[in-house]
């Protein structure tokens, strides 16, 4: 959905595109002119490094959500985190002419581009407010050149970037980049707990992969705690306030969407089913799956016709 949606979006919006690198990028992605001073910018990229070079002006608002990819600023051969799956970046660019790593070489996300200098009576008339710009850079980015966000709101927000289709997709975005930086100035976006340090992001996100690759096994919050050299209440912590639930929730939920994915896309059987999500005794998942589905795993079988 998401890939056909990118491919439609960017068609759509064809006669507003400008291009926003120099020819010395390895990569220049088009901006998309949603409103004086507003660009949009689609990135969908299957690479592995690549150079940007291009001169903001000063206290331009940039703000970038990444759907999938990892990706890493290289300075002086140290890298850091740049862009992480899930999370909103907030932050203020005079220029950007580095090298980057995108660590499973292929990254899609997209930016919205503010520039305080040139926003004019479009902007202040969805937003109501002539100042906007300058209150959420001493909101968010006092004493700093970006913060990192994750909240449901903006999960909700992306998420309807990526997903709703409308007749005018261009006055869509410009809906959403207004409700986006109204949200910015509010009280509820400013909670400390909902910033994060790089450092986290990454143990986090190397925790989830853990769990992920270890379906089938009871994982306790000691052993994670010990293996991530973690505190068990900060790693809690983090874990529910980066995905909105808790590490047994997350579990149960990602080892009943592989038990419905495996039902009806493969043959595999359903004691194989029940072992491989961490379950051995087959009465215990039927029962906790008739639970979830008001049926049993072959009855959710045979609705799609998997024998």
């Amino acid at each position: 959905m998401l890939e056909t949606k990118w491919h439609e979006m960017s068609d759509n919006l064809d006669h507003y595109k400008r291009f926003l690198f120099d020819q010395s990028a390895t990569i220049n992605p088009q901006a998309i002119k949603l409103l004086p001073g507003v660009d949009f910018i689609l990135h969908d990229y299957d690479i592995a490094h690549y150079r940007a070079n291009i001169n903001f002006p000063n206290k331009i608002l940039r703000l970038d959500f990444a759907y999938a990819g990892n990706v890493h600023a290289v300075n002086n051969h140290r890298e850091a985190v740049f862009l992480e799956p899930g999370f909103l970046k907030i932050s203020q660019e005079a220029d950007e002419q580095r090298n980057y790593n995108i660590i499973d070489g292929h990254y899609r996300g997209v930016t919205f581009l503010v520039n305080p200098e040139k926003v004019d009576e479009e902007l202040f008339s969805l937003v109501g407010n002539p100042d906007i710009c300058q209150q959420i850079f001493q909101n968010q980015l006092t004493n700093r050149n970006f913060r990192l966000m994750k909240t449901e709101f903006i999960d909700r927000l992306f998420k309807d970037i990526a997903e709703v289709e409308t007749h005018n997709q261009r006055q869509f975005l410009r809906l959403k980049v207004a409700e986006l930086l109204l949200y910015l100035t509010t009280y509820q976006s400013t909670f400390p707990q909902q910033y994060f340090a790089t450092k986290d992001i990454k143990k986090i996100n190397a925790i989830l992969d853990f769990l992920l690759q270890n379906l089938d096994k009871r994982i306790a919050i000691v052993q994670l705690s010990n293996q991530f050299h973690i505190s068990q209440t900060r790693l809690q912590k983090l874990f529910k306030s980066t995905y909105q639930q808790t590490i047994h929730q997350f579990v149960s939920e990602k080892r009943f969407d592989k038990a419905c994915d495996q039902l009806k896309n493969s043959n595999a059987k359903i004691l194989s089913i029940a072992t491989g999500i961490g379950y051995g005794n087959v009465s215990k998942f039927s029962a906790i799956f008739k639970k979830k589905t008001q049926m049993t795993p072959k009855q959710y079988r045979q609705l799609y016709n998997i024998n």
